[in-house]
């Protein structure tokens, strides 16, 4: 599981500030919803209530860390309980949309979810 919390960081890492630099977020969805659906090793065991509990809760853990650095380095924040929270919110609201997808309880496609989610972030994180 390690390995795939890092390689979802990787690619988050990779798209992130990109994604608010140029408020273009379908590159950092693609990246993250192409992997979890092309590899089947990961939805094998996002489909097991155990395992995914436990994927979630690194990788919510991996990004709230990647994310909150971010927000006080790359862009000035605070490191404060409203931060905290409002990363929180967002990451658990874009990590139930993908779990739900994955389970088949979204019916949409690679690219109707991918541009919903960069249109939701691009509305909301600005």
């Amino acid at each position: 599981m390690a390995a795939h919390v890092d390689t979802l960081l990787a690619l988050f890492k990779r798209h992130y500030l990109t994604a608010f630099d140029k408020h273009d977020f379908v590159p950092l969805f693609s990246s993250i919803i192409n992997y979890l659906t092309t590899n089947q090793e990961l939805q094998a065991l996002m489909h097991e209530a155990y395992n995914q509990s436990r994927a979630l809760a690194e990788i919510t853990h991996a990004f709230q860390t990647t994310v909150t650095l971010s927000e006080v380095a790359d862009f000035g924040g605070q490191n404060d309980l409203a931060t905290q929270l409002e990363i929180n919110y967002n990451l658990a609201g874009v990590l139930t949309i993908l779990t739900d997808w994955q389970k088949g309880n979204i019916n949409a496609s690679v690219t109707e979810l991918t541009t919903s989610l960069a249109a939701i972030a691009r509305h909301h994180w600005q």
